[in-house]
């Protein structure tokens, strides 16, 4: 079911060494002139960029709430999203002018899907935190602080990553 569109969007024609497939389905391209198009690239690489520079700097923290496993666990699984952003961003930034349905669904589609996981493993970092804040105080508390305020400034990027994504104007081409 996951890669059902590459089936489809393809069809057999003979080739000078046997059977040779040939892509029939919609293509994607985004509907922007070359230097917003370029602007545009370079705004998907940086953010995740500097989304994953700012989970390093949180992570060379030694905070007690870094401790928690309610805390660890979702900031060790922001690793998972952001590698998948900074893969995607290279997608994006190598797509040819008119991408195939493969293409697009993994590049731009797959951006925005990995920005709303980041900012929702961020947001539980930040309620852990400060959860832990509240109960047990903490001996770093300025530390502790810093890394609920990494966990926030984490979110609002991927937010403004987000909204970012949403207007990226994206037409479909018959490949006629």
């Amino acid at each position: 079911m996951r890669n059902r569109y590459d089936k489809q969007d393809f069809k057999e024609v003979p080739g000078p060494t046997g059977t040779a497939y040939e892509y029939i389905g919609p293509l994607y391209a985004v509907d922007l002139p070359g230097p917003r198009l370029l602007r545009l690239r370079i705004l998907c690489a940086a953010f995740p960029v500097a989304g994953f520079a700012l989970f390093l700097a949180m992570g060379f923290l030694n905070a007690d709430g870094v401790r928690r496993f309610y805390i660890m666990l979702p900031y060790v699984g922001l690793l998972f999203p952001l590698g998948l952003l900074i893969g995607d961003a290279y997608k994006f930034w190598t797509a040819p002018p008119r991408m195939t349905r493969r293409e697009y669904a993994r590049s731009i589609v797959q951006m925005r899907h990995c920005a709303g996981a980041v900012m929702l493993l961020s947001l539980m970092v930040m309620l852990g935190e400060a959860l832990f804040l509240l109960v047990w105080g903490g001996s770093t508390g300025a530390l502790d602080a810093v890394f609920m305020t990494g966990a926030a400034g984490l979110f609002a990027l991927f937010y403004r990553f987000s909204r970012i994504q949403r207007q990226i104007p994206v037409v479909s081409i018959d490949a006629d």
